[in-house]
C-alpha cells in the first residue's frame, strides 16, 4: 500500500504544504495539540425509515446483490432480466438510473462489487459459458476493459470480493470447474489483471456462495457448501496464501455471507439454518479466532446477509424468515437486537444475492430480495464527525473516514466544533 502527498511541497519560512484545509469535529478522546488525527462519521441506526424506491424494472423477479461505491455516490444493483445490471447516482438521499452500459451483461448478476478506490465494477455472471466482467467508471459512464485474464473462469459465477487495497480481485465458480476459487492481482497503474496460483487446500465443496477479506488484508475468508463450510486463509503478502486452522464452533451449514468489523476484530457468519441457529459471531486475535455465540433474538430460517456499519456500530442480518432484516446495536462484545424497522423487504432475500449493505459515508441500508421494489432502502441518522488520535495507516481504510490531519488544541474527550488543520493524503 502506497500514500500519496497530493499537490506537493510549497516553499519559504519553513514546510509548507499546498492542499492543506480545515475541518470540525468532536474529539472521542482526549487528544494534545500537534496530534496526527483522523476524522470519522458516526450514524444512528436506531429507527431507520425507508428511502424512495430505486427505479428497477418490474419484472426482475428479484435482485441479487447491491453495492454502494466508497463514496457512496453510485449503487450497482443486480437483476435477473436484461439489462441484468442497473446503475444508480445519488442526489440529494435518493439514487437517480443512469444509462446502462454500452456494453451490458449478458445474463442474471449477482452481487456487483466496486472496488475500494471507486474506479472499477466487478460484475460476476452466473451460467455455463458466461465469463465476469470489470467495468471502469469515468465520470458517470461504465465502459467494459478487456479483461482477458479472466477467460479461463466461465462456470457460475457467484460473488467478487476486492482486498482493502484494490490490489486482489477473487471471483469464485462452481467446484465443478477447476478450484471453485480464482484470484487475479491488478496492476494498477494500467487496470489489467493476473491469474495467481490457486489457493492451497482448497475447499471441495460444490458450491463457493461468497468470500471476503479482514479489513487489514491479512485474512481471506470463503463461505461454502460442505464442511468445514467456512475456510479461511492468511495472505503471505507475495500473492501466495496459507490456509488457517478450522475455526473454533463451526457453522454446520452452508456460509452465505460473512462480515468482518471495520476495525478487523469481529467476524459475523451468516448460514443456513441448524436448528434455531443460523449465524456465529466470532473475535479475532491475530491469527485466531474466539467463538462468542450467536446473535440474540435470531431468525430461526436462513440468515443470508451479513454487514456492519462503517462505525462498528450496528450490524444488520438479512435472512429468509420474516421480517427479513434484523438491526443489531454493538457494545463491546455484546450485541442488542433493535426494534424491526416499520416498513420490512416486501419479500425475502434469497441465498445468493441476499447480502444487504450499510453505505460508508452516509445512513443508508440497502437490502436486495425478491418481489418489487426488489431493494428496500433505508436511511438514518447522522451523529456527526469525530476525531480520533492516528495510530496506523490502516485507519485510512475505514470507510467512514473523511479526513486526515493535524489538532490545533488540547482538549478532553467530547470537545466539541474542535478544528483540525486537513492534510491533502490519499492512499493509491
Amino acid at each position: 500500500m502506497d500514500i500519496e502527498l497530493l499537490h506537493g511541497f510549497g516553499g519559504g519560512g519553513g514546510l509548507e504544504i499546498n492542499g492543506v484545509g480545515e475541518a470540525y469535529g468532536t474529539y472521542i478522546e482526549a487528544l494534545n495539540r500537534g496530534d496526527l488525527v483522523t476524522t470519522r462519521r458516526y450514524f444512528g441506526f436506531d429507527t431507520p425509515v425507508k428511502m424512495t424506491d430505486l427505479t428497477l424494472p418490474v419484472n426482475s423477479g428479484s435482485s441479487r446483490g447491491a453495492s454502494f461505491s466508497p463514496d457512496d455516490n453510485y449503487l450497482a444493483v443486480g437483476i435477473n432480466v436484461a439489462p441484468y445490471l442497473k446503475l444508480f447516482k445519488k442526489s440529494g438521499d435518493s439514487y437517480i438510473p443512469l444509462p446502462d452500459p454500452s456494453v451490458a451483461p449478458t445474463t442474471s448478476v449477482h452481487n456487483p462489487e466496486f472496488s475500494p478506490d471507486g474506479q472499477l465494477l466487478a460484475v460476476p455472471q452466473p451460467g455455463d459459458g458466461y465469463i465476469p466482467i470489470v467495468y471502469q467508471r469515468v465520470g458517470d459512464v461504465f465502459i467494459k476493459l478487456d479483461t482477458a485474464a479472466f477467460n479461463s473462469i466461465s462456470y457460475y459465477i457467484r460473488f467478487a470480493s476486492w482486498s482493502p487495497d484494490g490490489v486482489y480481485l477473487c471471483f469464485n465458480t462452481s467446484a465443478y470447474q477447476g478450484s471453485g476459487v480464482h484470484m487475479f492481482k491488478r496492476n494498477k497503474a494500467d487496470n489489467t489483471f493476473v491469474k495467481l496460483a490457486n489457493l492451497p487446500t482448497l475447499p471441495t465443496s460444490q458450491y463457493i456462495y461468497n468470500h471476503t477479506w479482514s479489513p487489514d488484508g491479512e485474512h481471506f475468508v470463503i463461505g461454502h457448501q460442505n464442511s468445514p463450510n467456512l475456510t479461511i486463509y492468511k495472505n503471505n503478502r507475495d500473492d501466495t496464501f496459507t490456509k488457517l486452522a478450522n475455526l473454533p464452533t463451526l457453522p454446520g451449514s452452508s456460509v452465505y455471507d460473512a462480515s468482518y468489523s471495520n476495525d478487523g476484530t469481529y467476524l459475523v457468519v451468516a448460514h443456513g439454518a441448524t436448528g434455531s441457529v443460523s449465524n456465529r459471531v466470532y473475535k479475532r486475535s491475530g491469527d485466531s479466532y474466539t467463538y462468542l455465540g450467536i446473535l440474540p433474538l435470531s431468525p430461526t430460517g436462513s440468515s443470508v446477509g451479513v454487514d456492519f456499519s462503517s462505525d462498528d456500530v450496528y450490524l444488520g442480518l438479512s435472512s429468509t424468515q420474516s421480517p427479513y432484516i434484523r438491526l443489531y446495536k454493538r457494545d463491546g462484545d455484546n450485541f442488542t437486537k433493535l426494534a424491526t424497522p416499520t416498513d420490512i423487504p416486501t419479500g425475502a432475500p434469497i441465498s445468493d444475492g441476499g447480502g444487504l449493505r450499510f453505505a460508508n459515508l452516509n445512513p443508508y441500508i440497502a437490502v436486495p430480495h425478491t418481489a418489487a421494489p426488489f431493494v428496500t432502502m433505508y436511511k438514518a441518522d447522522i451523529l456527526g464527525d469525530f476525531i480520533h488520535k492516528y495510530r496506523s495507516i490502516s485507519e485510512l481504510y475505514y470507510p467512514n473516514y473523511i479526513n486526515f490531519g493535524v489538532a490545533l488544541v488540547t482538549d478532553i474527550a467530547n470537545a466539541a466544533n474542535k478544528k483540525i488543520k486537513t492534510l491533502p493524503f490519499k492512499l493509491i
